[in-house]
Formats: C-alpha cells, structure tokens, sequence
C-alpha cells in the first residue's frame, strides 16, 4: 500500500512538471490576446463605423509578460486636423500603459508617425513626432 501511493505522488509530480509549463504558457497567451481584442475594441469605440470599414487600419501588439503595449492607427486619408482630434480622443481612452502611434499624412507629400504617451496620471499629452 505504501508502495503504490509512492507511485501516484511521483507520477502526479511528474505530470505537474510536464503539464504545467505548457498550462502556464497557454494562460499567458489567452491573457495577452484578450488584452490585445481589448485594445482594438476600445480603438474602434471612437470611430464610426464608416471610417473603420474604409479609412483606418488598426494594430495592437502587446508584451507577453508585461503591461506595456502599443497601438498603431493607420489614419493616412485624413486631414491634420481630424489626426489631432482623433489623437486626443484616442488617447483619452487608453491606459498609461500604452503607447499610441499615428501614422498619417500632415502635408500632401509629408507622411507623418506620431508617438503619443501620457506622462502622468493628470492626462497631459506628450508628443513625439517622426518623419
């Protein structure tokens, strides 16, 4: 009797070993995709329907063991002034912890990425352009 619950104790501790790794990374990624669905669904919240069927493309990537993510809206249809305005709108409704990028076209023959990152939880704006 001692013996065979010797043998379910390892076995069970073997299969702990094995499984569980596997078990871990499977949560790891089902929590980084629901993050990731998150992201886009709170994007796509502040547009129009007929602007995501047509004018902009969205892309979320988040960190696998972290927090941090990115989101790159593709806006290179429209004016300066509806990137601005979409860029504070956006960014109002995102987390600190990710980073919004805009891609767009400010001039006719500028295009334009731009980086925008709350510095603090007051809501100011920090602003990083590249051409």
């Amino acid at each position: 009797m001692d013996h065979a619950l010797r043998d379910v104790a390892l076995l069970a501790l073997s299969l702990a070993l094995a499984v569980g790794p596997v078990a871990a990374l499977a949560g790891l990624l089902n929590r980084r995709d629901r993050r990731q669905a998150a992201l886009v669904a709170s994007v796509c919240g502040a547009f129009s329907g007929q602007a995501l069927r047509s004018d902009v493309a969205i892309r979320a990537r988040c960190a696998l063991f972290s927090r941090r993510a990115v989101v790159t809206v593709d806006l290179r249809v429209w004016s300066r002034e509806e990137i601005w305005e979409a860029m504070t709108r956006l960014r109002r409704r995102l987390p600190s912890s990710v980073q919004l990028r805009l891609d767009g076209t400010m001039e006719p023959a500028l295009r334009t990425r731009l980086t925008v990152e709350r510095v603090d939880a007051g809501g100011e704006l920090e602003l990083t352009a590249a051409c």
